[in-house]
């Protein structure tokens, strides 16, 4: 077949999944994405902002229901601005995928304009476009490498899935809008299913990008196998290198500090048989089994570190064993740069960047997005990474584990570090994954039980519990015994320290 047959057949075939889509959105909407007025408008858009002018006159109404409060466009923009930027990469070699971005930016215009005079409809847009852009950032690889028929195709399965989505949302307001109340568009079985669909196609698009990444590698090796044995072996050696080199590239770019110092610390004042009441007890039990949230919270010396990092331990047990995903973190006012939610997020990221080769993808996605580590991303786009991760991970087991979440600011800033981080906590219980197990440590500050309490499946008070008064005992009865001087002391002596500091210790 030539290739302007071949060229043909693909157009065509694209073409038939678009017009799928396009058929489905008027028969739900009796809408016309491409002899609407807007998509005659949007023709001769060449930019973002020229598309957003169009798009923003069809939500200035909505704007004006929401008494100049809505945040949507932030979303909207966001959305539009991948789209076109896909678009623009790939237009000159597929035609078919500038008409169908149009296409997906008339949906848009005329779901707003649905929109308009709908009660809650802002929240719930906000919702979905926060969806909807949580899977099209995947595509930003798209700017830097020519895609293959196959990559195409997918994307224009994925351009088709938005537009459905937006049939589906756009319905639901037509139909809200003589009632003017609208139920939640999220959690309705159309729109989740078809979410769905975007996530798996996002996530097979994301695995065929990566490959082609390294596509020179591989040529290098098919060159080699026509040489000899040598030569083929030096590639493999050359492409572990690659792989090597990228995974070092990228986790000098995210920069994250290293929690194992701390932990290695609390590990070497670890006292044998310390937390075994606690590993052993009925609520670690049984937050091990379901998932959810733990607070640990005690006054300071209460042995929250040591506890913590016997929890950690007993999860390596298992990330060890194959049957669980481990990412840990300490706060810690002597350290800056353990001090803010940025160094937080990248250092769970790398972490859990050696769990799977999934995780490990979405972390390159997030990279080669941001020009090869050339730019850093913002927290908003390392928070989606780590929350996709989790998602990715399910249904096996996650566990994050954090220390001294006092020890993070929450004097200064607006917000505070302090805040942000709990904001995130927050975020994360919301998303009520059943496999993500977190625990956190802390003093029992204000702002803090204010935010965690609520949202925790228990909160244990570390200085009241008796398990932790003995270990507390056990430990001075250890030191009184083994110190060089403390040691020589008469047997009454060392007696009378242990009676005085268990009577005086205040759980401390």
């Amino acid at each position: 077949m030539s290739s302007s047959s071949q060229t043909s057949v693909s157009s065509s075939q694209f073409e038939s999944i678009i017009s799928a889509a396009l058929n489905e959105f008027e028969q739900k909407t009796g809408k016309n994405l491409l002899d609407d007025w807007l998509a005659k408008e949007l023709q001769n858009c060449e930019s973002v902002n020229a598309v957003m002018d169009i798009i923003q006159g069809q939500a200035e109404a909505f704007d004006k229901f929401m008494n100049g409060g809505s945040k949507l466009m932030k979303w909207v923009r966001s959305s539009v601005h991948i789209l076109y930027t896909i678009s623009a990469a790939l237009g000159d070699g597929v035609g078919v995928v500038v008409p169908s971005s149009k296409a997906v930016f008339t949906g848009i215009g005329i779901l707003l304009a649905a929109a308009k005079d709908v009660r809650a409809s802002h929240d719930a847009l906000v919702d979905l476009f926060e969806r909807i852009q949580f899977f099209l950032k995947r595509l930003g690889v798209h700017t830097r490498i020519t895609p293959t028929k196959d990559m195409v195709e997918i994307l224009m399965k994925i351009m088709a899935e938005v537009i459905g989505i937006l049939s589906f949302a756009t319905k639901e307001m037509q139909r809200s809008k003589t009632k003017m109340y609208l139920r939640k568009l999220l959690g309705r079985t159309d729109i989740e299913d078809a979410l769905k669909k975007l996530d798996s196609l996002t996530q097979e698009e994301v695995r065929m990008a990566i490959a082609q990444v390294l596509q020179g590698i591989n040529e290098l090796k098919n060159d080699a196998k026509k040489t000899n044995g040598a030569m083929q072996q030096l590639a493999e050696k050359v492409d572990q290198i690659q792989w090597n080199q990228i995974e070092q590239d990228v986790r000098r770019w995210l920069s994250s500090p290293d929690p194992t110092v701390n932990y290695n610390t609390a590990r070497k004042i670890y006292q044998e048989g310390t937390a075994v009441w606690f590993l052993e007890g009925g609520i670690f039990k049984e937050w091990d089994l379901i998932g959810s949230l733990l607070w640990i919270h005690g006054k300071p010396g209460s042995g929250k570190s040591i506890l913590c990092a016997s929890i950690i331990k007993h999860v390596i047990s298992l990330r060890d064993a194959g049957s669980a995903a481990l990412a840990y973190y300490y706060f810690d006012f002597r350290d800056e740069e353990k001090r803010n939610l940025r160094n937080f997020v990248t250092s769970l990221l790398t972490q859990l960047s050696d769990y799977s080769e999934s995780c490990r993808n979405i972390i390159l996605c997030l990279y080669f997005a941001h020009g090869k580590g050339t730019r850093q991303p913002d927290i908003d786009a390392l928070i989606d990474c780590l929350k996709e991760i989790f998602k990715v991970v399910a249904p096996q087991p996650v566990y994050v584990i954090v220390d001294a979440l006092d020890e993070c600011p929450g004097m200064s800033g607006m917000p505070t570090p302090r805040e942000t981080v709990l904001d995130l906590v927050e975020d994360l219980a919301h998303m009520q994954l059943p496999a993500l197990h977190v625990c956190i440590t802390s003093r029992p500050e204000v702002d803090i039980k204010e935010v965690l309490e609520p949202i925790a499946y228990c909160a244990v008070s570390l200085h009241c519990e008796s398990g932790q008064q003995k270990d507390i005992l056990d430990y001075v009865k250890a030191v009184v015994s083994s110190d060089r001087k403390m040691r020589k002391w008469r047997d009454e002596e060392k007696k009378l320290v242990v009676e005085e500091l268990s009577k005086k210790v205040d759980g401390m």
